[in-house]
């Protein structure tokens, strides 16, 4: 909730990016007030946890740009999982981390996979460099998406033009400036 409210206040005609690393939880025990004593408990202690909300989710597509973190063990499905958050959540990218013997936990290097609606990119290097990878990605990527904005509204505008008069088609004109103008404004 603190992180839609921060998104709503920015002053920017460009959408925000915004980046989350990991949840802190999936799943948390309910509140507790005081300390819970071992006499109290007895010789074995059980949780009931919930499910915890889901951030990057909750966040609006329309007001930010969304990027998540997911670190899988299973290389056979990891990729799946992650086309599954990118649609989840409605992200633009997911960078995937298989952890494995070659790419651990902790390493000076790392090798992810950027998934994205257009496709499967791989980086390796130091984090430094996986970074500035993910950095120029997302740059291209954006830039991708609102020119697949562009091409939809300019097709649209041909439909139009073919299946109006004149008047209700010139009607409709000012209303496709003023997307192509709002999306140019959301542009780098």
């Amino acid at each position: 909730n603190a992180i839609n409210n921060a998104l709503h206040t920015i002053d920017s005609k460009k959408k925000p990016i915004v980046f989350m690393a990991a949840a802190l939880a999936d799943y948390a025990p309910p509140s507790q007030k005081g300390k819970l004593k071992k006499a109290q408990i007895g010789e074995i202690l059980q949780l009931t946890c919930h499910k915890t909300k889901d951030i990057l989710a909750s966040i609006p597509p329309d007001i930010a740009y969304k990027v998540g973190f997911k670190a899988e063990i299973d290389d056979l499905e990891a990729q799946n999982y992650a086309q599954d958050m990118l649609q989840a959540k409605s992200a633009q990218m997911v960078c995937l981390n298989v952890i494995s013997e070659e790419n651990p936990f902790g390493n000076d290097n790392n090798s992810i996979q950027l998934i994205t609606h257009k496709g499967v990119e791989t980086l390796k290097g130091s984090k430094f460099e996986v970074a500035l990878g993910i950095a120029v990605s997302l740059e291209s990527l954006l830039k991708w998406q609102d020119w697949q904005m562009i091409g939809a509204l300019q097709k649209i505008s041909t439909a139009l033009k073919s299946t109006q008069t004149p008047t209700t088609y010139n009607a409709s004109l000012p209303i496709l400036i003023k997307v192509l103008a709002k999306l140019k404004g959301d542009m780098y």
